[in-house]
């Protein structure tokens, strides 16, 4: 009895200094290290002969662990792309800030519209009596070559046609506002407005649905105003050369009254402006010559698809 007592208090012991041991400061800065370490996005750590000098040659793991997480803020600060049009200067960014942003948005991310070459995400973390007024554009590598901008020419042409569309006196068409893009450690994004809209594509395969209001009337004034909108930015030499059914949206609000804009468009991947004396539709890129659709082809099948899809839910 006298020798149970004994090894359970001996084990109590064990395990209480066992506790100590994983909870002292080497202890946890040794597998914070390690964590790093095993991190591809931090393969510099380990792949810079330098870097690896320094790291393992530290006396303790929190000094090792300082190094690194020293090394990180430092590349991040060289790697950090940042615009914001007609915002924010660069200089007051703050990378740390921007390490935390990227993350919250990775950690909380609800996907709502996804292509070839990117993905759009909501912040589930930024929900607001569950809604999220900020969408992220996160780019991935291209499947097929399309010849499309980079994030940041992108995000300069999105704010080209969100300018000119905005101008336009009494239009029923808008595009979500172009907040910033952002560029580290490799990822790409591009945040801007959520727009309360669904794609028609969405709508012809029976995502959202097209409010009780808005009639054959309202169609014809949301594909009229559509064709003002691109004959308004033609002039200004900016063309959208992907105007399909997935990338022009239509409003989901259910009262009429409370209904700025009818429509959208949406998505400038592969926008750009017109070069004299060459076809506004064709692009070439390292020697490689790109078609695109022309921007007025797919108006009168939304006119004609809406109107069906109205009809037949009617």
């Amino acid at each position: 009895m006298l020798l149970h007592y004994i090894d359970t208090l001996n084990m109590e012991v064990f395990k209480k200094l066992q506790q100590q041991t994983e909870a002292s400061p080497e202890i946890q800065a040794e597998k914070a290290l390690n964590h790093l370490l095993d991190n591809p996005e931090y393969d510099f750590l380990n792949s810079i002969p330098a870097n690896e000098q320094v790291i393992t040659g530290a006396s303790t793991s929190v000094e090792a662990l300082s190094i690194a997480k020293y090394k990180i803020e430092e590349r991040e600060k060289r790697t950090l792309k940042f615009e914001a049009p007609g915002g924010i200067e660069m200089t007051s960014v703050n990378p740390r800030g921007i390490r935390k942003a990227i993350e919250m948005i990775n950690q909380s991310a609800s996907e709502i519209g996804a292509g070839g070459d990117a993905v759009v995400v909501i912040a589930e973390s930024e929900s607001v009596e569950g809604y999220s007024r900020i969408c992220y554009k996160i780019a991935h590598k291209e499947r097929t070559p399309r010849g499309r901008n980079t994030m940041s020419q992108e995000i300069d042409i999105h704010n080209k046609f969100y300018d000119i569309i905005a101008g336009l006196e009494s239009s029923t068409i808008g595009v979500p506002k172009p907040y910033y893009y952002v560029e580290m450690s490799g990822q790409k994004i591009i945040a801007m407005e959520r727009l309360k809209a669904r794609s028609v594509d969405d709508l012809l395969r029976g995502f959202g649905s097209l409010p009780e209001w808005f009639n054959d009337e309202q169609v014809d004034v949301l594909c009229d105003d559509l064709i003002h909108a691109l004959d308004a930015c033609h002039t200004q030499g900016l063309y959208h050369r992907d105007l399909h059914l997935g990338n022009i949206m239509v409003t989901q609000s259910e009262k009429h009254e409370n209904v700025d804009k009818l429509g959208y468009l949406i998505d400038f991947g592969l926008s750009g402006m017109g070069v004299e004396d060459m076809d506004p539709y064709k692009k070439e890129v390292t020697g490689r010559t790109f078609t695109y659709s022309e921007d007025y082809g797919r108006i009168e099948a939304v006119r004609n698809r809406l109107k069906e899809l109205k009809q037949r839910r009617s």
